[in-house]
């Protein structure tokens, strides 16, 4: 089952309500965060809530920095190696890029070796921006033993899915696609993929620099409506990929709808991923139907049983009652998607009551 991730600001510079407020309403299985802005408290608080730790350290580490890292976080059994390290420009010359790769690789070996003995597991980077030549190839040939040793690969795949007949662009199904491609070549195919960066920008329908191919004004429940239909896509198209984690907890601008009176907010993509909060100055708030969406998006991750059930049985998937019904209109204000998100019918429906209200 697809697990749901959130990257958090572990530093606290926003203060530990934040966090425990993003922690509780969005109630994540896996909590991202940089190793370079963690607290020991954050860490503690994420256990504390039942998720799982993840300490993104830069590719750059040594086996001393790495291990040095997992010494200083005990709790934390799960390490993320470098951040985008596999992006290039257009410019950047085939030769840079393949030493690039393997050098990565075989840092990468030995700092999975070295963190074993302390229990800590190392992903890697897999993601090549459907660039040529294939990086996780490149980082496989350097260090074929990360096959084995590797918990699994990265990526970051932004973007819409792909209209028919487009085979190229910011598109997050053609990212996982190459991606996919490249690990069954390498022998590799059910090696686990963490998504551990997927966000669509919004500020509630005002216009922003640029949204990685999304509309560039996109308001929160549009933005909610396309995250259930990505994450349901994902859930159902490509079964390898085991953590789908948004970015990010909260706005890192302040939104427009915040600031004070004659005052003009920034408009940039990065400033607008939050999922779970937006701020002013001095105060942090809910961005409401898109906070609840992505909270309940496991709610909605129910696969057809193998035995060919009828409307109306009752299924148990996990601790949450599911009903079956024929199709949307049945499932009524029970059905907790959306009726325009494109998923197998019948429809998977769960009582409203087990929804995850916002505090």
């Amino acid at each position: 089952m697809l697990k749901l991730g959130l990257d958090v600001p572990a530093d606290w510079t926003t203060g530990p309500p934040m966090l425990q407020w993003s922690l509780e309403t969005i109630r994540p299985d896996v909590a991202r965060f940089d190793v370079l802005r963690k607290k020991p408290e954050a860490v503690a608080q994420i256990v504390a809530m039942g998720a799982e730790p993840l300490m993104m350290i830069p590719a750059t580490y040594t086996t001393t920095q790495a291990v040095t890292a997992a010494k200083a976080s005990p709790q934390v059994r799960i390490f993320e190696y470098g951040n985008e390290t596999s992006y290039f420009g257009s410019e950047v010359s085939t030769a840079t890029r393949t030493s690039t790769a393997q050098a990565y690789g075989r840092r990468a070996l030995e700092v999975a070796n070295a963190l074993a003995p302390l229990g800590v597991r190392l992903l890697v980077q897999g993601d090549d921006a459907l660039r040529s030549p294939s990086w996780i190839a490149n980082v496989l040939a350097a260090a074929p033993a990360l096959k084995e040793k590797a918990y699994g690969v990265t990526i970051h795949a932004y973007g819409p899915k792909a209209p028919a007949g487009v085979t190229s662009g910011m598109f997050y199904d053609l990212r996982l696609g190459s991606l996919l491609r490249s690990l069954a070549a390498l022998g590799i195919p059910d090696m686990p993929i963490w998504m551990t960066e997927y966000g669509i920008s919004t500020d509630d329908g005002r216009e922003l620099t640029d949204n990685y191919g999304w509309p560039k004004a996109m308001t929160y429940q549009q933005v909610a409506d396309a995250i259930t239909a990505v994450w349901l896509d994902i859930a159902n198209r490509f079964p390898t990929v085991d953590v789908f984690c948004g970015f990010q907890a909260l706005d890192q601008g302040v939104s427009q709808s915040l600031t004070p009176m004659g005052t003009t907010a920034l408009n940039g993509r990065e400033k607008f991923f939050g999922i779970a909060l937006k701020r002013n100055l001095r105060t942090l708030t809910t961005k409401g139907v898109l906070t609840r969406a992505y909270a309940n998006l496991r709610n909605l991750l129910v696969p057809p049983p193998p035995f060919g059930p009828r409307s109306g049985d009752k299924v148990l998937y996990g601790d949450v009652p599911f009903t079956l019904a024929e199709t949307v209109e049945d499932a009524g204000e029970q059905w907790c998607g959306y009726p325009d998100v494109p998923y197998p019918k019948p429809v998977w429906i769960v009582p409203t009551a087990e929804l995850s209200p916002l505090p």
